[in-house]
């Protein structure tokens, strides 16, 4: 949940793009299922001859008493413990793990083409994005208000008649008057990057079409000039860059996808890690029940009663008590008093 939750926020904040994040997220969720199969796999069950050497092992080196008996344990056989609450959680985690890139495969589906410095990077008439400029203003507490003009410098290159479209712009609009209060937690200037959102117009005619954009931006933001004065500045900013349209509302879509795949892989892949070791702890409750054999305690005495300890040289089934399973063969276990 700790990885998930931090990659949704490094695209949230821009960090990644959708896409990217898309990948990352699938290959954590395979990850994620990996370490469960990991776990799964070791079947401490497994090999019952195995189990009873390492037990004689300890046997011979005073850790533990075992019956000798020629092959494993008897009794019936463990099994691997896999039930159909695996099958369910893996289902869940492999669904969940395509989920994440529902979005990226849609992108290939609709033939649409990114623009990687944009976001979202796909979108086409009729959509919003928004871009970064390269460069930066330092203000007090951040502020900044944006008023930035669009502008198709390759309008007559692109075979459509008329004249070019207009493109709105829009970008932060803080407001500031008079005095600025500034927190004693936080610094009194910060250098935010200056962004401005592009609206294409719904015109079925820019589909496909590559546009060479100039954004020019006024920006207006209260600059520090002493430890307590600010002084209004406006100062120009200016991006030039090209996009390629996909179809129309390709970006809305997109968008859509994202949040939907996301969700979803999400949802799946948490389930799916909770119903893996519910899973695996339901074979544990078909364990049969432990059977003792004290055999330093003398018969008729209670487990409460303090009885001295047998002579080193006494024979465990003459000195104590011990009792057979009526379950499943004749499983033998021991309980040492210290």
């Amino acid at each position: 949940m700790p990885v998930f939750l931090v990659l949704f926020i490094l695209v949230l904040t821009d960090v990644l793009s959708y896409s990217l994040g898309s990948w990352i997220l699938a290959i954590t969720a395979v990850v994620t299922m990996l370490i469960h199969l990991t776990f799964d796999a070791f079947n401490p069950n497994g090999n019952l001859d195995a189990n009873h050497r390492l037990a004689k092992d300890r046997e011979e080196s005073g850790d533990l008493w075992v019956p000798n008996q020629p092959k494993g344990e008897g009794g019936v056989e463990a099994g691997s413990g896999v039930n159909v609450g695996h099958y369910v959680g893996y289902a869940l985690l492999g669904i969940g793990a395509l989920a994440f890139v529902v979005p990226p495969l849609l992108l290939l589906a609709m033939g649409a083409t990114g623009n990687p410095s944009w976001n979202p990077e796909v979108f086409g008439p009729g959509d919003e994005a928004y871009v970064y400029f390269d460069k930066r203003i330092t203000s007090v507490k951040g502020y900044w208000s944006g008023s930035p003009t669009v502008s198709i410098l390759n309008w007559d290159t692109l075979g459509i008649p008329g004249p070019a479209p207009v493109l709105t712009g829009r970008s932060k609009q803080d407001s500031w008057a008079g005095t600025i209060t500034i927190s004693s937690r936080g610094g009194t200037t910060s250098s935010p990057l200056l962004y401005s959102y592009v609206t294409f117009p719904a015109d079925e005619r820019l589909a496909g079409k590559k546009l060479q954009l100039r954004i020019n931006m006024n920006v207006r933001y209260p600059k520090l000039m002493s430890s307590n004065m600010y002084q209004d500045t406006m100062e120009p900013a200016q991006y030039d860059g090209s996009v390629t349209l996909s179809g129309a509302k390709a970006g809305t879509t997109y968008k859509s996808a994202w949040w939907l795949g996301s969700g979803v892989g999400l949802l799946l892949s948490v389930i799916g890690g909770i119903v893996l070791p519910l899973a695996s702890s339901s074979f544990a409750k078909k364990a049969n029940k432990t059977e003792i054999f004290a055999p330093d305690e003398p018969p008729g005495l209670s487990p409460d009663d303090e009885v001295p300890d047998a002579p080193a040289d006494a024979d465990d089934r003459e000195q104590g008590r011990y009792r057979e399973g009526d379950d499943d063969g004749d499983r033998l276990r021991r309980k040492r008093e210290e």
